[in-house]
């Protein structure tokens, strides 16, 4: 036998397709970024035998229970939250495409096995419409990673594009990867009317997928074409209603004022939404999970291997400490955790390497964070952010079966708790009143970004507090609720790309 140490350690993560059966399909197994694993293993409870007796000791009982747990501790990284949201909030990740041809359902990314002078190779879904922006990533040839626009011609098998350069993918451990990330459009189709909506010409909006409450991001500084000239019409928006050439928003970083978009070709920023939806709905999903750790050396030279089983995510926790990295929690319930054993599972050693793995920060990846009453801001400053989504998972045991037969789940529940600085005496009196609220927050980096929005919510307490040679502090414990408007509590857009400057 040899030592194991925590450092030496891998974790894989894989979606099972039946609750509590290992899947060994290659490509759905994920490898994962702990910085800890503080709890993986079953808790066994054993009840001895206490019979009446002169020699007043216990006899042996027997093995009557088990609780089967699963945590994972990591930096927050788009790899991550692209896995854990639809964990999270019980839904598939609602998909979005440049037209009504192409695109990949749950919103999954491209996974080439190719690529050409002229086009990434990919199994199916590939007719993407010209102007469809994508985004590459993880491929060897530096040219064939970044932002590119699909041009005429792409087909099921064939994603059209300049600029690339011949290479074959190691799939799926390579992991490269092409990911819709949103429009480029014709020189003048898009413009912003006298009302700040998005308007076009030419492009049928309602071929994009998007839906009222997703988040989208409007221009892109990485040249002046791609943004209109009226400097106030840039940055995040919420949809609000989508018609053929109208897109009605709000939440927008600044008010949209009139603009032609005379000789731009304008990009619009868009890509993969969760949210939590009714059980009836079609989205609706609760995901199960099986988890693998790789113990080096276990069987000195051979490491082992445990597989932790059914785990459905319980608790997923974001926090946002002031001035540093994000990291992210997220606490399983499982059937079972299974022994050690020095047999790997089918595929279990080929898994897809983490792509979009650049940590995010509180400070410089921060890009809006506000809460608010309508559309009036009462406070965007913030001492260190904690949001937590929790689906209240327990077990449910049987006669006849040691662990879970399946999981129960009950309320979804999404709360924040922070420390603002005391700008606005509208933070306080918003208790009393039980207002509500709104509540969002953006971030990014060079791997792209996310917005989580909460449309609806109310504080708990908001209790300044004075510490000498500082400034008035507000402890902020805040609770979403269903909104009226959109059925949710919470949601989440990912964006595979965001520019530079994404906010204003």
């Amino acid at each position: 036998m040899g030592t194991v140490r925590s450092n030496n350690i891998s974790v894989k993560l894989a979606r099972e397709a039946t609750p509590g059966t290992i899947p060994t399909t290659a490509g759905g197994i994920v490898l994962m970024e702990p910085n800890a694993v503080p709890d993986i293993g079953a808790d066994l409870t054993l009840v001895p035998r206490t019979p009446i007796s002169k020699n007043r000791q216990e006899r042996q009982g027997d093995v009557v229970d088990l609780d089967s747990k699963l945590s994972i501790e990591a930096d927050l990284t788009l790899h991550h939250l692209r896995m854990l949201i639809p964990a999270a909030v019980f839904a598939e990740l609602t998909s979005v495409n440049g037209g009504t041809t192409g695109g990949k359902a749950l919103g999954a990314p491209f996974y080439p096995t190719s690529v050409t002078a002229t086009a990434y190779v990919v199994d199916a879904d590939g007719a993407l419409v010209q102007g469809t922006l994508i985004k590459a990533t993880g491929f060897v040839v530096a040219g064939n990673n970044g932002v590119k626009v699909v041009g005429a011609a792409s087909d099921a098998d064939e994603i059209k594009t300049s600029g690339l350069a011949a290479e074959t993918v190691n799939q799926p451990t390579r992991a490269a990867t092409v990911e819709i990330c949103g429009f480029q459009f014709a020189t003048g189709d898009l413009e912003v009317d006298t009302d700040g909506s998005l308007k076009s010409t030419v492009k049928d909006f309602t071929d994009f997928g998007l839906l009222p409450g997703m988040g989208i991001h409007l221009g892109d500084d990485s040249d002046a074409a791609y943004s209109f000239t009226t400097a106030n019409d840039y940055g995040f928006a919420r949809v609000l209603a989508v018609t053929a050439h109208k897109i009605t928003v709000d939440k927008t970083d600044n008010t949209w004022a009139m603009d032609a978009g005379a000789a731009k070709t304008i990009r619009l920023l868009f890509g993969p939404w969760g949210r939590n939806v009714d059980v009836d709905h079609a989205s609706w999903v609760m995901p199960s999970y099986t988890a693998e750790v790789e113990y080096p050396n276990l069987y000195s030279p051979d490491p082992g291997w445990q597989y932790s089983v059914g785990n459905v995510l319980d608790e997923l926790v974001i926090t946002l400490p002031l001035s540093n990295k994000a990291t992210i929690r997220a606490n399983f319930v499982g059937m079972d955790t299974e022994e050690v054993t020095d047999t790997e599972e089918t595929n279990w050693d080929a898994p897809r390497e983490p792509r979009r793995t650049q940590a995010l920060n509180s400070s410089s990846r921060m890009k809006r964070l506000r809460i608010a009453s309508g559309s009036s801001d009462i406070t965007a400053y913030f001492k260190g952010l904690t949001l937590t989504f929790k689906n209240n998972v327990n077990p449910n045991k049987v006669i006849g079966q040691l662990g879970a037969l399946d999981m129960n789940f009950g309320l979804f529940q999404v709360s924040f708790e922070s420390q603002a600085v005391f700008t606005n005496g509208d933070l306080v009196s918003a208790v009393r009143a039980n207002t509500t609220l709104t509540f969002d927050f953006a971030m990014r980096n060079n791997d792209g970004g996310f917005w989580v929005d909460i449309p609806s919510c109310y504080l708990g307490s908001a209790k300044p507090d004075a510490p000498v040679n500082e400034a008035v502090l507000v402890a902020v414990n805040g609770r979403a609720f269903q909104d009226t408007t959109f059925g949710y509590s919470v949601s989440v857009t990912y964006f595979p790309y965001l520019p530079a400057t994404s906010s204003v």
